[in-house]
């Protein structure tokens, strides 16, 4: 069977956090989608994964996977796609809460 579509690497995205010293950007968040998923078995879930990295231009302050899984609900006579959709849309969410929870705890404990 042939790929339809050329593989991809995954998005990324760059945050540059507003405080600055001096004119220049004190901290940067950087982050990798390494996985937005359907899985079916064993369970049906939906799965969220970011890899980020808060740092100066000197230190990494915060490295971590975040991983974030939801199941999908099937019920009787629903629209599994729209469920898919759903869970998806939350484990996503989830995953964005863990990364602004790190990053105030990270900043909040370098006071």
């Amino acid at each position: 069977m042939r790929e339809l579509r050329e593989p991809r690497p995954p998005p990324a995205f760059h945050i540059d956090y507003e405080g600055t010293v001096g004119g220049v950007v004190a901290v940067r968040l950087e982050g990798a989608l390494t996985a937005l998923d359907e899985i079916r078995a064993p369970q049906h879930l939906a799965r969220a994964q970011v890899v980020v990295k808060l740092h100066d231009e000197h230190v990494v302050l915060w490295k971590e996977t975040l991983t974030v899984d939801r199941p999908v609900a099937e019920a009787e006579g629903g629209d599994l796609a729209v469920e898919t959709v759903q869970a998806l849309g939350e484990a996503m969410q989830a995953v964005v809460d863990q990364i602004a929870d790190g990053v105030v705890r990270e900043l909040e404990a370098r006071r």
